[in-house]
């Protein structure tokens, strides 16, 4: 076990993006693979209880074994509205660090102490960061977004639009305007919560 948390042992490779350049993928070799998958089933069983409602990505009901959310669903509230903004977080897994993921197992979401949080933060992180291949890290990366993704659907309620979240993806609907100075706020709340855009893929329509 001391041997997996200090000296993890990933498969690392490159897949095609879906438009243009390359995806590093590093995944766990089996033994890791297998005790994080484990600790995945435990961790989507709680976050499907506490779930927000605009949030579409990596949102299963382990029990079943099926999909609540997909990217249909995601779109349906967008549906017929005058403008449509689409802002994307730049390098999702990689920049969410292990110190963070520490902090995520330490916080009053679970409320472990430091020696089980430690513990917990080398188990699903690879070179200080959430790997992109591991079972762990989609639900990780949703707990992390939790306080993004409440900051945003205040903001969203006071200006009468829409938010929705499919990973790393955000979309954000009006048949108001969607004005610059929302759309800066907007980028501000991400900051705020320690994510990039990646301003290339900003999209308003």
């Amino acid at each position: 076990m001391e041997e997996l948390l200090n000296e993890p042992k990933y498969e690392t490779f490159q897949i095609p993006k879906k438009r243009e350049g390359m995806r590093l993928i590093q995944a766990p070799e089996p033994v890791l693979m297998k005790m994080q998958s484990r600790l995945n089933f435990y961790l989507q069983n709680y976050y499907h209880m506490i779930a927000p409602k605009g949030v579409h990505g990596f949102v299963i009901n382990p029990n079943k074994k099926e999909k609540l959310c997909n990217i249909v669903e995601n779109a349906k509230i967008h549906v017929q509205q005058k403008q449509v903004l689409n802002i994307d977080l730049k390098d999702f897994f990689p920049s969410i660090k292990a110190y963070r993921v520490k902090e995520l197992f330490l916080s009053e979401h679970f409320r472990y102490n430091e020696k089980i949080a430690t513990a917990l933060a080398l188990l699903v992180t690879y070179e200080g960061k959430l790997p992109t291949g591991a079972p762990t890290s989609p639900v990780i990366s949703n707990f992390i977004c939790l306080q993004l993704d409440a900051d945003l659907i205040d903001f969203c309620n006071e200006n009468q639009i829409n938010f929705s979240r499919y990973a790393d993806d955000l979309t954000f609907s009006s048949n108001r305007e969607i004005t610059k100075e929302m759309v800066s706020s907007i980028y501000g709340i991400i900051k705020q919560n320690n994510f990039d855009v990646n301003t290339k893929k900003t999209r308003l329509k």
